[in-house]
């Protein structure tokens, strides 16, 4: 079982950081808005969604890597290795990783949409994007396993 204190100091961090995510997600949605507005305001670039088709795959693909390289960091850095001091430090630090891959496909979108208008791309991405970030952002439960995990195996090594 998690010690008293233990829980709190989970529970508190846990809570930061979830309201960050959701700063994150109102971000991503303001991007949509202005882009949208800008888009209403006769925006234009000159540039033609055919003359950048091959950048545009090459984002697509990009974004589709993040999402492997979150799968694979999610399944080794954040596997439970025994006793970890470090264990909540870890936790922290796989959120943030999370929350700088999750802007990643957005940029993507933005790029695209800046150098041809396209607010399609755009919103693509950031679905996908938002897709990542409820897949792969650490969960409290997750959380509270890892801790008990490494509370268990801490106490049978004594």
């Amino acid at each position: 079982m998690l010690r008293r204190r233990e829980a709190q100091n989970l529970e508190t961090m846990f809570k930061t950081l979830r309201g960050f995510k959701v700063r994150m997600v109102v971000a991503s949605l303001i991007y949509i808005v202005v882009t949208v507005l800008m888009k209403s305001n006769n925006f234009e670039t000159g540039v033609p969604l055919e003359a950048i088709s091959s950048i545009r795959y090459l984002f697509y693909a990009l974004a589709l890597l993040v999402g492997l390289l979150l799968n694979y960091l999610r399944n080794n850095y954040l596997a439970p290795k025994g006793a970890d001091e470090q264990l909540l430090q870890r936790l922290r630090v796989s959120f943030f990783i999370v929350a700088a891959f999750f802007e990643v496909p957005i940029l993507f979108g933005l790029i695209i949409f800046f150098m041809s208008g396209s607010t399609l791309d755009l919103y693509v991405l950031t679905m996908y994007a938002l897709i990542l970030l409820a897949a792969f952002a650490p969960r409290y439960r997750d959380w509270k396993e890892h801790t008990q995990h490494a509370n268990q195996f801490s106490q049978a090594s004594y």
